[in-house]
């Protein structure tokens, strides 16, 4: 599967052909190069597909196929053999170029990865194949599904990369702890152009690869399959379009740019806009409120984008007013959108229907559906506006689809949503931001922008990798409610009573009497004594402390008698420095005669160095700038012997007189081809003219020419100053 699919990157051909298509061609011509015979027949490639890519597809696909190549000549007919075929050699050059480029940037990121390991680096080479091949194929089989709405909470891959580890445990006798480190770090590496190419080709293979699987029978990557298609926007989509500090913010602006360029449509509904103002403005609520209680170690791990906008500012600007013009920003959310949505492609859909589906028994029904998939996925409850609204938008998309028959897809960062599929629906209508993102963009031709693959990379890196712990605004509400100020608590304390909350107590209403007493109860264990973690810190190393005496025992009297004998050393010692110093004056005085000597001679000989030095430098100097004099000198000669060229050409045409024998030669041409005589003549004139002006020039500039003399002489000084 490696040899067909590694390095194999399937991009879109025309219009006329569909993508799905492409891609079967370039794993058919893949499988020609890869084959050690000269030919093969229909049922072999059969084979081999389903060998390496893992399921049957019918031969008349393939047969399509290599019809297909035959007429593009890329695939060659045996003449004895009417049903083998090969590849044509220079197909066969171009894929070897492209696998050889490949294996280039495989052998780099290798000798990124593994360059430092404890053993041989060339033992990695296969359990980093191995570990790329489940790792993407499990991550295409995700995206396909999700397509094709078949997706169930068992294929959610999050833990694909730990299951990944314990197979390759398994089959690989390596140092397993160096081998898990380094691909989470190639994962967690997402500025690297190699490393996202590397990431992006790997991931639309193995989609598209299963895509061609999952469904034989449809055409998923036909650009016609998006004609009239409509993309509502959910919430967090609008959010994510507002703020950098979103986390879906690169994913947002690909996905847009992306959907633009093959003409879709885009829908905001009414609901959307009403749950987006009334986030946004009770989220400002919630951090007026909880200003005095979130501490200043947890606020970097906060997840609202609203409030890591704020603390980015400066802190000098007043809260409240900075607060109310962050808040602004995001209320003019539909200018911002605008910007990147051309007004015809954008609707905002008001309707009726959504208050009148709340008396329908099936509204009540998707609400609670909508409620289980969240919890099934989620370490939280969602909440009820959330539930109403995701709820309202999936039974609209079920109706627009029923009544006007029109493809509509609800694009959301929520993971839960692609779960649901409602009674008389063939397939889940919600899609993640990030899978519609590998569906769209082979058929903009965005394969090879590093713009993109850096964003996939992050996806990546934040679909596969364990994420810190996320707070949000709301979490701090419950300590204001119960008058209570954590901002100068413990950090620690304060977040692991926020996900003992979170766990233990979901469900308990702080505006209830009885429930608060109960939140006041469970979060005075931990804030009954602020202190409480300093002073168990505090008792340890008390006890580590007289554990340590204990175990020292007579060490103290031991050090007592060995600084009595230190003392007695030290009188020793002064007595050794005093009569020193007396031998050292006597010596002194001997020798200082001497000693100035030995200096004045070395000082002579450093004035000898510097004259030396000087001289070699002013030497250097000259003998480069006469060099650079000498070319002037030569030109000089050399204009003088041109001029005298001119002035025997004047002369009688004696028998060493060859310039004149020239012009006796254009003079018998003249009466014969006057045009040609008149061209010889003037092209000799000009010639000779104009060697002799540049070499006058070339002369005058490096003999006479002050200014140039003594800019040269400055640069020659220049390059030699070290000497």
């Amino acid at each position: 599967m490696r040899n067909i699919l590694a390095s194999a990157l399937f991009q879109y051909s025309t219009k006329f052909q569909t993508f799905k298509q492409t891609a079967l061609d370039k794993i058919v011509e893949r499988i020609f190069y890869a084959t050690d015979k000269t030919s093969i027949n229909l049922r072999e490639i059969q084979d081999t597909f389903q060998r390496d890519i893992g399921y049957v597809l019918p031969i008349g696909i393939f047969d399509e196929s290599i019809k297909r190549l035959i007429k593009s000549n890329r695939i060659l007919q045996v003449k004895d053999k009417h049903d083998e075929y090969s590849l044509n050699d220079g197909i066969k050059t171009e894929l070897a170029s492209i696998q050889s480029s490949f294996d280039r940037l495989f052998q780099r990121i290798i000798d990124k990865l593994f360059n430092n390991a404890p053993e041989n680096r060339a033992n990695y080479h296969e359990p980093f194949w191995f570990a790329m091949s489940y790792i993407f194929s499990n991550i295409g089989k995700f995206s396909a599904k999700l397509i094709e709405g078949q997706l169930d909470k068992e294929t959610y891959i999050k833990p694909v990369l730990e299951k990944c580890f314990q197979k390759i445990e398994n089959k690989f006798k390596i140092n397993h702890q160096f081998f898990e480190k380094r691909i989470k770090f190639f994962f967690e590496e997402t500025k690297d152009p190699a490393f996202n190419n590397f990431k992006w080709s790997l991931a639309q293979n193995y989609f598209i690869a299963n895509s061609l699987g999952i469904n034989p029978n449809s055409e998923v990557f036909s650009e016609e399959i998006f004609k009239n298609s409509i993309l509502y926007l959910d919430t967090n989509v609008l959010l994510s379009l507002v703020s950098k500090n979103n986390r879906y913010y690169s994913n947002a602006l690909s996905f847009i740019k992306a959907a633009r360029k093959i003409d879709l449509k885009f829908c905001i509904s009414r609901i959307t806009i009403e749950e987006y103002e009334r986030w946004v403005n009770a989220e400002k609520t919630r951090i007026l409120v909880t200003t005095k209680q979130i501490p200043s170690a947890t606020r970097s791990k906060i997840g609202s984008c609203i409030y890591q906008d704020l603390i980015e500012q400066s802190p000098s600007v007043n809260k409240d007013e900075l607060l109310n013009e962050v808040i602004g920003k995001y209320l003019e959310y539909k200018r911002i959108i605008e910007e990147l949505i051309p007004k015809d492609k954008l609707e905002y859909v008001d309707d009726v229907w959504f208050e009148e589906i709340e008396s329908k028994d099936e509204y009540d029904e998707t609400i609670a559906i909508v409620k289980e998939k969240y919890n099934e996925i989620g370490i939280r409850a969602k909440g009820e506006n959330a539930a109403i609204h995701d709820a309202k938008m999936l039974l609209w998309l079920k109706k627009q689809q029923i009544d006007s028959g029109s493809n509509c897809w609800f694009i959301t960062a929520d993971s839960s949503l692609p779960l649901i599929v409602l009674d008389g629906v063939e397939k889940s209508d919600s899609i993640l931001l990030e899978v519609i993102l590998q569906w769209l963009v082979p058929l903009t031709k965005e394969n090879g922008t590093e713009e993109f693959q850096n964003t996939f990379s992050e996806i990546l890196k934040n679909r596969l990798l364990p994420k810190d712990i996320l707070y949000e605004v709301n979490d701090f509400v419950i300590f204001e409610e119960l008058h209570m100020e954590c901002s100068e608590l413990p950090s620690q304390d304060v977040e692991e009573c926020i996900l003992y909350l979170r766990k233990s107590a979901p469900n308990l209403n702080p505006n209830d009497p009885k429930d608060r007493e109960k939140l006041a109860n469970r979060i005075a264990v931990y804030f009954a004594d602020p202190g409480r973690k300093y002073k168990t810190e505090l008792t340890e190393r008390l006890k580590e402390n007289q554990e340590l005496k204990e175990q020292l025992g007579d060490v103290f009297a031991l050090l007592e008698k060995i600084k009595d004998s230190d003392k007695a050393k030290e009188i020793i010692i002064e007595d050794l420095k005093f009569s020193h110093s007396q031998e050292l004056d006597e010596l002194q005085k001997k020798y200082t005669s001497q000693i100035c000597d030995v200096e004045n001679r070395l000082g002579s000989v450093a004035d000898q160095l510097s004259k030396m030095k000087n001289d070699t430098y002013m030497q250097k100097v000259k003998d480069s700038y006469d060099s650079w004099q000498k070319r002037g000198k030569q030109a000089f000669g050399l204009m003088f012997l041109f001029i005298l060229f001119g002035i025997l050409e004047l002369l009688p045409a004696w028998n060493w007189n060859y310039p004149a024998r020239i012009i006796l030669y254009f003079d018998k041409i003249g009466p014969i081809a006057k045009a040609k005589y008149d061209i010889l003549v003037g092209l000799n004139i000009f010639l000779l003219t104009s060697i002799i002006i540049s070499l006058f020039v070339f002369a005058y500039l490096r003999l006479w020419d002050s200014d140039k003399k003594r800019k040269k002489l400055v640069e020659i000084k220049e390059e030699f100053k070290e000497y």
